[in-house]
């Protein structure tokens, strides 16, 4: 069915019969159609799908124009453009790092957007844990958060931030990576639905702050640990109690006062990474999943992770070289890495 759109914002950018029509004319031409593609070569289009109001996007604005979205062709390349001296190479942070002498950190302040791996790379390497809703994009793009968003809205499937943490974990994930500065009721009105009233029919609405502390109370009597970490990936982990103590008290450790317990005597504040193996595991677990393991990227996106490594080994490489790294590798993304056979390689 044809969305009625309202006029862009942007009265530079095509407004939706010119988009549709352009689309059709792309397709039919056997040109690229996923995300990526269409930033590379046909911006404005990209740019006025996801500015049309209400809320089209660029899998509405595909199946508006009448294309089958699995039928596109992809494109992914297999380099990328160095911003510097614009060679193409298969690994820019070893190519800005050697050629240039240039920091990976320093590189991404000039160019934040940038990645170590090209597409084709990211896509064979990308891990992704299976969900209800099927993937139709090869990788993540802040324009697929939305895509994928409003796509479950149109599915009937439960919108408010619980539900989506329990039904599609790697989006949420990639909500936090792609829209750092942005809040989820800030997205939910970004594909024209009302956050208020998605609240409002929220399931969770009749929990009160009292049913929270209640909540954390049993656990804590049953022994289980009531700190964050375990609550929200460990044995016993429940996503929706930590969630909601976060939303009616604003913060964790809030919500265990309210509960009267002391977090340190409880061990609610037990390091994520109490043991050497423990942050092993987890620069191999960012490894398998494709994310960087940068020094730098890993401090601002994981301080947990790097001060147990500083804890545990004295320093980050020497973390690394415990798992058989070889320095050269130290300067990549973590999927690229280099390993020497040794104890803890799997």
């Amino acid at each position: 069915m044809l969305l009625k759109a309202k006029p862009s914002a942007d009265p530079s950018l095509p407004g939706v019969v010119e988009l549709t029509a352009a689309l059709k004319r792309l397709h039919e031409a056997g040109m690229p159609l996923n995300i990526t593609a269409a930033k590379r070569h046909y911006p404005q289009l990209l740019a006025a799908a996801f500015a049309q109001q209400p809320f089209l996007g660029w899998r509405r604005a595909l199946r508006q124009a009448g294309i089958d979205y699995s039928k596109i062709r992809v494109e992914l390349p297999s380099l990328l453009t160095c911003a510097i001296c614009d060679k193409e190479v298969g690994n820019l942070a070893n190519h800005v790092r050697l050629k240039h002498q240039v920091a990976w950190d320093e590189y991404l302040l000039d160019h934040p957007d940038a990645e170590v791996l090209p597409e084709w790379e990211r896509r064979r390497r990308s891990f992704r844990e299976w969900t209800k809703l099927a993937h139709w994009e090869p990788l993540w793009t802040p324009e697929y958060v939305l895509d994928r968003l409003s796509a479950w809205h149109e599915s009937g499937a439960a919108m408010n931030h619980v539900a989506m943490e329990e039904q599609d974990t790697p989006l949420m994930n990639s909500v936090r990576r792609w829209w750092p500065k942005h809040t989820y009721d800030e997205l939910l009105t970004k594909i024209g639905l009302d956050a208020e009233d998605i609240r409002l029919r929220d399931d969770f609405t009749t929990i009160t702050p009292e049913m929270v502390v209640q909540k954390i109370q049993q656990r804590h009597a049953e022994g289980l640990p009531v700190n964050a970490g375990e609550l929200v990936r460990g044995t016993h982990a429940d996503i929706q109690t930590y969630t909601l103590g976060l939303r009616l008290f604003g913060s964790w450790l809030e919500a265990l006062h309210a509960a009267g317990i002391d977090p340190e005597a409880s061990g609610a504040f037990v390091p994520r990474f109490a043991s050497r193996q423990a942050v092993l595991d987890e620069i191999l677990r960012r490894q398998a999943a494709g994310l960087t393991i940068l020094h730098g990227p890993v401090t601002r996106s994981d301080t947990a992770l790097a001060s147990g490594a500083y804890r545990h080994f004295g320093s980050w490489n020497l973390a690394l070289q415990a798992l058989n790294l070889t320095a050269e590798a130290e300067t990549v993304e973590g999927s690229s890495l280099k390993r020497r056979a040794g104890p803890h390689c799997r």
